[in-house]
């Protein structure tokens, strides 16, 4: 089945062809279901879930377990919906829920024959295991269960290459290990196992043309590879637009669509769709995405329509249980406040904000809220930050003409790299290359501390420009120089993370 976040469309020109499979392996009931009554049920349950009607699965799934034939199917299927709640609302209940699924569906597995269906979910539940121990930062348990899951995958291939379920689990524990910034790969390396990103995508390909039940999310995790990773964030982004033309009233596609939108920059589109999905937000037929609410707001803020977006985000920091995008919440209700000149009730807002997980995110957010509390924003401050805001919604012209109008020059050191990142930033989004890699370039030459992120990302971009342009040789240079910034700077695991990948593309 699928992992939580990640669903996407099927289908696009090309791909590898299937292998043949053998006759037992055609006959080979999926999930030892044996009749049409079981096999109707479980996909009524499967579709329930694609939907995120999650509460309707759940009952189905439990009369399920109570058939003959249908306790793998439904025990599998019920941890999987225990997932889906752990990644979406971070309850402590989800993980229990889990973990007794899990124990459930090993005793199931336990009565049933060695076949190749019994060895694929036996590796499918490490994986889950280990993506749950990792949702929860138990790292060490979680590389320990992804090694299992692993070696479970790869045993499998070896001997059944035709099994084309295995290669999703396969391909995205690669995939994990290929992406993950230098110390989780140095953990995973001295547990005896390694991965690329192409590797990891060549075998989720498999999976999408070739999985029955895999597809789905093989599809997804393509998607978000190509448009978190920046690997082509187009093709990304119109396989989400499928999934939410085909499932329009889905949470989780809307958020999905919505939040692919966001990062490329299609602002207008992005408030459109998850507005949508947050008019839907307590209707208890389905598990609400609450991130949905995170992302709703902050294409209000990024819009300049901060008193909008001040209640969404506080419905988010009510509504979501976990620590995921809190920093970044009170950051925006700090922000928000002081861009309407209530700075007052900005301040506690600040103080809320705690990188209490090591994301780039987090610490990013930590930090620029301590120098919010130390120092009022000016209305140079206000100005760029409209700047930046204009650019990541995709108002390129309107950031543009702001921009020329400010009084840079006269400036602090790390304010005029600022202007002149997202100068650089304009430049690139509207083609204008030359222009771009002088911005870039002035950006280095003037930020004034290792702490802001605008030169190590300025020369990322400068890399991506020359790969652009076919300059491979001179674009590999500038990947690595990009690299070399070491990690003092704020977004430094995600610029690894993005320089690395473009390496392997090159190589």
């Amino acid at each position: 089945m699928w992992i939580g976040v990640w669903l996407l469309a099927m289908g696009w020109p090309g791909g590898p062809e299937c292998p043949p499979s053998p006759l037992e392996a055609v006959r080979e009931a999926g999930f030892f279901v044996q009749t049409e009554a079981t096999r109707t049920a479980l996909e009524q349950s499967r579709e329930d879930l694609l939907a995120l009607r999650v509460p309707a699965a759940e009952r189905a799934l439990l009369d399920l377990a109570a058939r003959p034939d249908g306790a793998v199917a439904a025990y599998h299927h019920l941890a999987t919906a225990a997932l889906l709640r752990v990644f979406l609302t971070d309850a402590g209940e989800a993980v229990a829920a889990f973990d007794a699924y899990t124990d459930s569906l090993a005793a199931a597995l336990g009565r049933r024959p060695e076949t190749r269906w019994r060895r694929y979910l036996a590796a499918e539940s490490r994986l889950q295991q280990a993506l749950v121990a990792a949702k929860r930062e138990k790292h060490v348990r979680a590389a320990l269960l992804a090694r299992s899951a692993y070696r479970q995958f790869a045993a499998l291939l070896d001997d059944a290459p035709d099994f084309a379920e295995a290669y999703k689990g396969r391909g995205l524990l690669k995939l994990a290990i290929g992406s993950l910034p230098r110390g989780y790969r140095r953990l995973l390396r001295w547990l005896g196992f390694h991965g690329t990103v192409e590797a990891g995508l060549a075998d989720l390909e498999v999976a999408a043309v070739c999985s029955r039940y895999n597809r789905e999310e093989a599809l997804a995790v393509l998607g978000l590879t190509e448009v978190l990773m920046n690997m082509e964030p187009a093709r990304g982004l119109e396989r989400f637009s499928t999934l939410y033309a085909w499932h329009p009233d889905s949470p989780l596609f809307g958020y999905l669509y919505g939040f692919a939108l966001l990062r490329e920059r299609q602002g207008r589109r992005a408030l459109e769709v998850l507005e949508a999905v947050a008019h839907r937000g307590d209707d208890p037929a389905y598990l609400y995405v609450d991130y949905a609410d995170y992302y709703y707001a902050e294409a209000l803020f990024l819009h300049d329509r901060f008193e909008e977006a001040i209640p969404v985000f506080l419905r988010y920091a009510a509504r979501h249980p976990g620590p995921a995008l809190k920093a970044l919440t009170y950051l925006h209700l700090g922000l928000a406040h002081e861009m309407l000149g209530r700075r007052e009730e900005a301040l506690p807002y600040y103080r809320k904000v705690r990188a209490t997980r090591a994301l780039d995110s987090d610490v990013a957010a930590e930090r620029q809220a301590l120098l919010r509390l130390a120092r009022p924003m000016t209305p140079l401050d206000e100005a760029l930050l409209r700047v930046e805001n204009g650019f990541r919604s995709g108002r390129y012209a309107e950031a543009d003409a702001l921009l020329a109008t400010l009084p840079v020059d006269g400036a602090r050191p790390e304010v005029q790299a600022r202007a002149a990142f997202w100068q650089a930033r304009l430049h690139h989004a509207l083609g204008r290359l030359d222009e771009a890699l002088e911005g870039y370039r002035k950006v280095m030459s003037l930020q004034p501390n290792d702490r802001d992120r605008y030169a190590p990302w300025s020369q990322l971009y400068i890399a991506a420009i020359y790969e652009q342009r076919g300059e491979r040789e001179r674009a590999r240079r500038a990947y690595e120089a990009a690299l070399a910034f070491g990690s003092t700077y704020d977004y430094h695991q995600t610029l690894e993370q993005q320089a690395r990948a473009a390496l392997e593309g090159l190589d």
